[in-house]
């Protein structure tokens, strides 16, 4: 857990774990979570996050607060890139990580690809969609603030030659996303929460079940939601 007063490396680390663009929630709440939710050492969370927006406002021309040194950009409003981010890696449906490390990486690289080839307002309509609800284990996530937080995934990932369209995207809770990104669990259309107005594709459905199968062993599902493969659930060679 991070302690500490808020850095600058603190806040380039959240942008780039969330693939050089992000909109000002996301950014706090990846922040936040890092430190495990706490504010210590600031005595209130107006002065916290006060802390956190000076530094993006300090390098973030046009914000009033600017002091010269360019870091970020404001794409729109609570929305901003940081400016010298590089795409330099991309995963391959290939790859079979096994070691703990591996499946990390695989995971932030996988995520840096989504975040920089993505359509905002898709993300935004899909959680408006379900209301925040994961689609596949149901949660809704409240934060502290009182806001639902749910994020958005490519069935297909756009590393891999998916679409970047409502056909092929779910809303799901961080922990399902992880899982769905590792290829760890398969997607049944019929225990899905699907819209009528979605239009999800069978196609990218097929797809990636296709991609679970191959990588790690398959295994009967217990409860509704539970979406944790069955132990020791080791990659196959």
């Amino acid at each position: 857990m991070k302690t500490g007063r808020l850095t600058l490396e603190e806040l380039v680390g959240a942008f780039r774990a969330l693939g050089g663009e992000a909109d000002w929630c996301d950014i706090r709440t990846r922040i936040a979570g890092g430190r495990q939710h706490s504010i210590k050492p600031y005595k209130t969370k107006a002065s916290y996050e006060g802390s956190l927006k000076q530094l993006l406002y300090e390098r973030c021309p046009g914000s009033g607060k600017y002091r010269g040194d360019e870091k970020f950009k404001k794409v729109r409003d609570s929305r901003y890139r940081l400016l010298d981010f590089n795409l330099s890696s991309t995963v391959s449906s290939e790859e079979r990580p096994s070691e703990p490390g591996d499946l990390e990486d695989a995971l932030r690289r996988s995520r840096e690809i989504s975040e920089s080839k993505r359509d905002a307002t898709l993300v935004a309509q899909i959680k408006t969609m379900y209301g925040s609800q994961c689609q596949l284990c149901r949660k809704k996530l409240r934060l502290p603030s009182g806001e639902f937080y749910a994020e958005a995934h490519h069935v297909r990932g756009l590393g891999d030659g998916g679409p970047d369209r409502l056909s092929n995207m779910l809303c799901v809770c961080p922990d399902c996303h992880a899982l769905l990104d590792l290829k760890a669990v398969d997607i049944p259309r019929a225990t899905l929460i699907v819209n009528a107005s979605h239009g999800l594709a069978q196609e990218f459905l097929d797809w990636h079940n296709a991609r679970y199968k191959e990588r790690w062993p398959v295994s009967p599902r217990t409860a509704q939601g539970s979406l944790t493969p069955a132990s020791p659930a080791t990659p196959r060679p």
